[in-house]
């Protein structure tokens, strides 16, 4: 049995944090992402970015941990280099970039 999850003075049950990575799973499944695919994170260190790296888990997919200190200009070339089909932010981390700057697919 797996226990659950104590990050940044918050509690997390672990089917919660399970379910809530499937769930970000099969958004990303549909929005077309597959195994072998890469997806870009900008995130704090919380329980979401800890969901999301899940998610890739299930999907076969490879996470591409983003600075949320670099410059939008690195992110980009880290984003063009390792070919991202998607990034994945927290809201208030996305102010810097313009809609070129986002991942096409």
């Amino acid at each position: 049995m797996l226990g659950n999850l104590y990050l940044n003075g918050r509690l997390t049950d672990r089917s919660d944090f399970e379910s809530s990575s499937k769930k970000l799973a099969a958004v990303l499944q549909i929005q077309g992402v597959v195994e072998g695919d890469t997806i870009a994170v900008l995130m704090r260190n919380d329980v979401r970015y800890l969901e999301v790296i899940q998610a890739c888990r299930y999907l076969g997919s490879y996470f591409v941990p983003l600075n949320w200190h670099s410059v939008a200009t690195e992110i980009q070339h880290i984003m063009e280099d390792s070919g991202a089909k998607v990034l994945i932010a927290h809201k208030d981390l996305v102010h810097q970039f313009d809609e070129q700057m986002l991942p096409k697919y």
